[in-house]
């Protein structure tokens, strides 16, 4: 290249090929300098709390050319591509899906070289959640929708929209065009959603802030009550599920909808229970060591588990031995004479555990452990019977 350029004949003709050159590295570099790219939204650092581990990007282009060269990368050098593009009032939109993962994403666009980081906070209770920190970022925080985006989102629904609008009720059009996905890529579907009744929900009650939505927050069962009111004998009840209890129902049931029955994030029978629950994670797993309640195995923990509320502890449907009993027939009713004869089923007050009667799970655990027949100890060596029946104990 140098005795190429240095054996031109004149200094103005290697001036203007250097000039060329020049040109085309920056071309082939997509070094361009972009005429305006506006990332519409999020905003260049932000938290974001939610369900849903992706968040969307907005890019507004007001120069064709630039969509040629127009790039968006993670820091592992993955190329997001854009979900859609559409162009409106001479400009052209194209949104992108961001992928999230737990804790701190930062995403390159080029040309321009801006950067978007997200802080991403997965949602399961609503209860702390703190929306009024400035860091954090809600798009509808000032408004439903800036002016920007009422070209393509507003009151009219898409022409390929997949539901058919009721006769009566306030239909969130502007939100189903945004929010469709809620809708459309799930299985069961809460009802206000099912209608894109979205404002039942999320409309402010002071009419100061009418042209803005909230997200609630804290205690949402006055919110859900308003409509389940029959669910309201729960808070009476003397036993009472922790989330049912603390009042935050999105703990178990996507208010939108999901994949599941009842609008539950994950199957009920088990693997719902035991993301809190996850001392009794061994019921998920086939493990030879493990001895595992069929029931549980089978039809899992809401046979024996009101999920919300019950009179009984643990939120039995029954008390203990009388729920043990309506499977395990042959024991029901009896007082006496098993394992043994004499030996007490139901009565007195339990040697191991203070302040409780004798019951089927004093012998027995009744979601499984490493015992045969579930029991609290080993069968052999009489284990199980010295828990209560050592030297000097005549109980």
């Amino acid at each position: 290249m140098h005795f190429f350029l240095t054996s031109l004949p004149c200094t103005l003709c290697r001036c203007i090929i250097i000039t060329v050159f020049l040109s085309i590295g920056t071309f082939l570099g997509q070094e361009v300098f972009a005429d305006e790219i506006r990332v519409l939204t999020p905003p260049p650092e932000g938290i974001y709390y939610a369900k849903l581990n992706y968040k969307h990007l907005v890019i507004k282009l007001t120069d064709n050319n630039d969509l040629n060269y127009l790039k968006v990368e993670t820091t592992s050098g993955e190329t997001i591509q854009p979900i859609g593009k559409w162009e409106k009032q001479g400009a052209i939109y194209v949104h992108f899906r961001l992928p999230l993962k737990a804790g701190k994403n930062l995403f390159e666009i080029n040309p321009g070289k801006q950067y978007v980081k997200v802080t991403f906070k997965p949602l399961r209770s609503l209860l702390n959640l703190n929306l009024r920190d400035p860091s954090v970022h809600l798009f509808h925080k000032r408004e439903i929708a800036p002016a920007e985006c009422s070209p393509c989102h507003n009151e009219n629904l898409p022409k390929d929209a997949q539901i058919t609008p009721l006769p009566f009720g306030d239909i969130s059009s502007v939100c189903y065009s945004c929010h469709r996905a809620l809708l459309e890529n799930v299985d069961w579907k809460h009802s206000p959603t099912t209608n894109v009744f979205c404002t039942a929900c999320h409309l402010p009650e002071s009419s100061v802030k009418q042209n803005t939505i909230i997200i609630p927050a804290g205690k949402v069962e006055t919110l859900c009550f308003r409509c389940h009111t029959n669910q309201k004998k729960w808070k009476d009840m003397p036993h009472v599920h922790g989330p049912a209890g603390t009042g935050d129902c999105t703990v178990c049931h996507n208010p939108h909808g999901d994949k599941y029955k009842f609008q539950l994030w994950a199957p009920g029978e088990r693997e719902l229970c035991v993301a809190c629950h996850d001392d009794k994670k061994f019921m998920l797993y086939k493990d030879r060591r493990m001895y595992v309640h069929g029931i549980v195995s089978g039809t899992g923990c809401t046979s024996c588990h009101d999920p919300h509320a019950t009179e009984y502890r643990f939120q039995l449907y029954k008390p203990i031995s009388k729920l043990c009993t309506s499977c395990h027939t042959k024991l029901a009713g009896l007082k006496r004479g098993h394992p043994i004869a004499k030996h007490p089923l139901a009565g007195p007050k339990d040697p191991l555990r203070e302040g409780r009667r004798f019951t089927c799970t004093s012998c027995h655990n009744p979601h499984g452990n490493k015992n045969k027949y579930m029991l609290v100890g080993e069968l052999v060596g009489q284990k199980v019977c010295i828990k209560c029946h050592q030297r000097g104990n005549k109980k």
